[in-house]
């Protein structure tokens, strides 16, 4: 996700904030739903919240977080191309149960989760091994290879419990 596209989501999760809050309690909607935005380790995004009773609410949530870069590392024989990309998206279902209205819950539910790194390096030029020695060996860029690698979770569906 671009910043481009992060900044548009943040600016329509807050102005639904503003008016969702902006509605009269006499709609009802306002009494019975929120809508919050969050920031932290799996992103940036939101939530809508549901009052089911006064001791149980449903919680709806999505965030998402990109990031990409690529540049040359040239700061050793040979220098390297290299190129990589985050993504994270996730969505939470979750259950708060306040069992005496304190400010204290318990939490369950399940997130989907959405997580993806991948990144190449390519050498840029031929790489000498044992330079100076008598027995030295030449390794061209075709010859040393590329390193991709791709880092994902193996399931996306995960349970949550929290206090």
């Amino acid at each position: 996700m671009t910043s481009k596209m992060i900044k548009s989501v943040c600016l329509l999760s807050v102005s639904l904030f503003f008016s969702v809050g902006s509605l009269s309690a006499q709609d009802n909607f306002a009494s019975r739903y929120a809508l919050g935005l969050n920031a932290g380790t799996t992103g940036i995004g939101g939530e809508i919240t549901t009052n089911m009773s006064k001791k149980l609410a449903l919680r709806f949530g999505l965030n998402t977080f990109g990031y990409n870069d690529s540049g040359i590392y040239d700061d050793d024989e040979p220098s390297v191309s290299y190129s990589g990309d985050l993504s994270q998206t996730n969505f939470s279902l979750l259950a708060d149960f306040y069992p005496k209205n304190r400010g204290f819950k318990i939490t369950a539910g399940v997130y989907y989760q959405n997580f993806d790194i991948s990144a190449s390096a390519v050498p840029n030029e031929a790489y000498t091994f044992n330079e100076g020695a008598g027995n030295e060996k030449v390794f061209t860029p075709d010859r040393l290879g590329q390193l991709d690698v791709l880092v994902t979770y193996p399931r996306k569906l995960m349970p949550y419990a929290g206090i």
